[in-house]
């Protein structure tokens, strides 16, 4: 199937001249070809035994193209324009024949961490200060006809990172993102033939290791591929409890 673009050339002109916008990094894997808006950055986030979330943020939902641009932060988590899927019955479980998940360490993204305060006299946000981290791409083929709910917000729910550990065992390394409030809150749905692009955010460490995906709902279980990385060798021996 010939891929069609997300984004005109027009658009990548745009971008590449206008001075006051951060310079986008284009890559490709050969099929895919991502724009990401977010300046490249070499930090690496510091592990934390208090804060074990699997977090992903999500980039984009849409049509598989030949060229995909990724904004400069996650898509909305609020349900504001999207399509309602409340009433649908296509929903269907999930499994390896229906879904694919891809770690594709070829990408070499960048994820923002914003730091924001509310004013109160002007009712509104003020951000503070941010940080940037290395990410690799995550994407996820719907291969069905269809619909699958992946979370809430703007995160891949139900979803944590494995590693190897010396004797070989797969560890969860991360417990799944959880909230506590879904009252306006985004419904991730992936429908038949789309693509879901979220950035894996990467750790110190001086463990390097077989890693990998687990995404489990519903008694149904699917694995990305196996791909290498440095973690905390703490990370395999921390208990997850000790999340908040």
């Amino acid at each position: 199937m010939k891929l069609i673009s997300c984004i005109s050339i027009f658009t990548l002109i745009i971008l590449a001249c206008n001075n006051n916008k951060v310079i986008p990094t284009i890559q490709t894997n050969g099929k895919i070809t991502l724009i990401d808006s977010s300046e490249s950055t070499q930090n690496l986030m510091t592990y934390d035994d208090n804060y074990r979330s699997g977090y992903f943020p999500v980039y984009y939902i849409g049509k598989l193209c030949d060229t995909i641009r990724l904004g400069q932060n996650a898509i909305s988590d609020r349900s504001v324009g999207q399509k309602d899927y409340s009433k649908s019955k296509s929903f269907s479980w999930i499994d390896s024949a229906k879904m694919k998940i891809l770690v594709d360490t070829s990408f070499n993204l960048t994820h923002n961490v914003r730091f924001n305060h509310f004013d109160d006299k002007n009712n509104k946000e003020i951000p503070d200060s941010s940080k940037s981290y290395k990410s690799f791409a995550v994407i996820i083929y719907n291969m069905s006809d269809s619909l699958f709910s992946l979370g809430l917000l703007n995160s891949l729910g139900y979803s944590v990172r494995q590693a190897k550990n010396k004797q070989g065992n797969w560890v969860d390394i991360e417990t799944p993102f959880s909230n506590f409030c879904g009252t306006g809150a985004r419904n991730i749905v992936l429908e038949p033939n789309q693509v879901l692009i979220a950035k894996l955010i990467r750790q110190k460490g001086n463990f390097k290791t077989h890693c990998r995906l687990k995404f489990s709902k519903w008694d149904k279980t699917v694995y990305s591929n196996i791909y290498t990385d440095y973690i905390s060798e703490r990370q395999l021996t921390d208990t997850l409890e000790k999340e908040y």
